[in-house]
């Protein structure tokens, strides 16, 4: 299993304690940390935690900054037949490793995840509760079924045949420090679903994404995650219909309607006092413009468009 992280020391603790408490044979899987160039004390947290004993933490050091990087450096090194991936800031149920080889095992699945549920540090206010799902909730159902186009698993309980990931190309580029250039696992999913292959859901391969209500629960996180997804939606678009410059502008100009139009809504419902719709706007605004932007640089930046176009990102 696969843990990329970057500068979050204070939480590789509890989700590598998580997964070293596995209802599994320890000779059966292995953890591997990709530090994705971290200056806080990740390196020396490793260190200290193989010291103490426990199942071994291989720790690998990958420079380049992305998740995609990231995630390619662990499936590179890693051993096993099945690649199982987590971020660093989520904590995985005892069963884990176990609920996700079933679908494996008994489906013959490509890849496979599951249920991801979100734990606050205390009790968030109730206004965030609807927009869980953008704080990285993923819920299917109960019943471990086959997926269908259109269903996508999360990076943060994803697991996918080590062969499988080679052949198809990998991750598509994701998110680099702050700013999001891609679609990542979501694009993935969109690959796997051409080939034909098979993506199980495992609900019962349970894991807890940690959000603390100080950071997490706010209006300006939430507005970087809509933001966030208006450009990994318009990269997905453009990968599966690549435009020539002249309709990139038409797509700036469609989308900087939309955000003005937010943002007229946005004045109407602050007067308003209507604090739900309120906020809603504020974060399609975002989205909205986010894709103004993204659309705008596509066409000035010609590596930016190199990236869009790239299919291949692992074998180099």
């Amino acid at each position: 299993m696969i843990i990329p992280t970057m500068n979050r020391s204070h939480l590789l603790a509890e989700a590598v304690a998580s997964v070293r408490r596995q209802f599994f044979p320890t000779s059966e899987y292995e953890i591997i940390l990709v530090d994705n160039g971290s200056t806080d004390r990740t390196e020396e947290l490793i260190k200290q935690l193989n010291q103490d004993g426990g199942k071994p933490i291989c720790y690998v050091r990958e420079e380049r900054r992305g998740l995609h990087w990231a995630r390619h450096a662990g499936a590179k090194v890693a051993q096993g037949e099945v690649l199982a991936y987590i971020d660093d800031d989520c904590v995985v149920e005892p069963k884990w490793l176990a609920e996700l080889k079933r679908a494996y095992q008994e489906l013959d699945a490509d890849a496979a995840g599951g249920k991801i549920l979100i734990r606050w540090d205390r009790e968030p206010p109730s206004w965030v509760i609807p927009y869980e799902e953008v704080l990285g909730k993923l819920d299917y159902g109960s019943e471990m079924m086959l997926l269908q186009a259109g269903q996508y698993i999360n990076g943060g309980n994803f697991s996918i045949r080590r062969e499988r990931l080679f052949e198809i190309g990998g991750f598509n580029p994701d998110q680099i420090d702050n700013y999001l250039i891609g679609d990542g696992e979501t694009g993935l999913c969109d690959k796997i679903y051409r080939m034909g292959w098979r993506m199980i859901w495992v609900p019962s391969a349970l894991v807890w994404h940690l959000q603390t209500v100080d950071r997490n629960a706010t209006l300006r996180d939430l507005r970087r995650r809509f933001w966030n997804n208006g450009i990994a939606n318009a990269y997905a678009i453009l990968k599966r219909q690549p435009k020539g410059r002249c309709r990139l502008l038409c797509r700036s100009v469609r989308s900087f309607c939309h955000f003005i139009a937010y943002k007229l809504r946005v004045v109407r419902h602050h007067i308003l006092r209507n604090d739900d719709a309120y906020r809603w706007c504020k974060f399609q605004e975002a989205y909205h413009k986010a894709q103004v932007v993204y659309y705008l640089r596509l066409i000035w930046d010609r590596r930016l468009r190199w990236v869009v176009w790239r299919d291949d990102w692992i074998n180099e």
